[in-house]
């Protein structure tokens, strides 16, 4: 009798949702339903993966005290070489050379030559050395000796660790301190941070430095400008010694 009683509400709602659906009304109550659902579950599918960001290439980014040094041993020696790059306001300059007992050898994207050492800067002109205008404007993300101590004083933000065993370490520093430690005057201001960005390789080397000191060439020009260096390191310890020129 259950059975047959189940089997007889069964048709009756069966005929009961044909009824709705052969009405105009009803089909439109179908498709409202039906959209509203469907529309229901690609929001809620959409927040899960905003939640739960599915990454390939990266891992966590890591922000703890353990996690904030990065070893600039092998920069400290002043034994490599590099690459340097510079935007200022959309100019860009290109400089590549090597480094060896912090003196600098290196040439521009237009074939000059320079030469660094002891804080003198000279340029190749007309097959004589000549004493020349620092050619990095910022010259002092150059000295080995000022980078560890940049660090120690710019604020630790985070680590990311990448699939290959990559890192990135990212800094903040304000132009007070950069004024500081570049120029030891004191100011006080309050502007928006500088960054430094740290790429390390999987052996555990630094690879690249990218600075962004937009706000410090601002307060410096005292007119908006925007400034980034990338500074690129390569054959840590193999570089043989060379001369200073005559």
């Amino acid at each position: 009798m259950k059975g047959k009683k189940a089997k007889k509400q069964s048709n009756q709602t069966i005929s009961t949702l044909q009824n709705i659906w052969q009405s105009p009304k009803g089909k439109a109550l179908f498709f409202f339903g039906f959209y509203f659902f469907f529309f229901l579950f690609i929001g809620v599918s959409y927040r899960s993966a905003m939640k739960n960001p599915a990454s390939k290439t990266t891992l966590p980014a890591i922000s703890n005290e353990s996690s904030k040094t990065v070893s600039l041993d092998e920069i400290t020696k002043g034994n490599y070489h590099f690459t340097y790059y510079e935007n200022i306001n959309g100019v860009e300059k290109n400089l590549e050379g090597k480094s060896y007992d912090k003196m600098k050898n290196f040439t521009s994207s237009t074939a000059q030559e320079y030469f660094i050492y002891s804080g003198l800067s000279l340029i190749h002109q007309n097959n004589v050395w000549q004493i020349s205008e620092n050619p990095f404007d910022v010259p002092e993300v150059m000295k080995e000796e000022l980078i560890e101590e940049l660090l120690s004083k710019a604020t630790f933000i985070s680590k990311t660790v990448y699939k290959e065993n990559t890192a990135l370490y990212h800094y903040e520093v304000s132009t007070t301190t950069l004024y500081q430690l570049y120029y030891n005057e004191n100011i006080d201001i309050a502007d928006d941070a500088n960054t430094i960005d740290i790429e390390v390789s999987k052996e555990g080397k630094i690879s690249q430095i990218t600075y962004d000191y937009s706000p410090y060439l601002t307060y410096k020009n005292k007119v908006p400008t925007t400034l980034l260096i990338k500074v690129s390191y390569q054959d840590y310890g193999k570089i043989e010694a060379f001369e200073v020129p005559d």
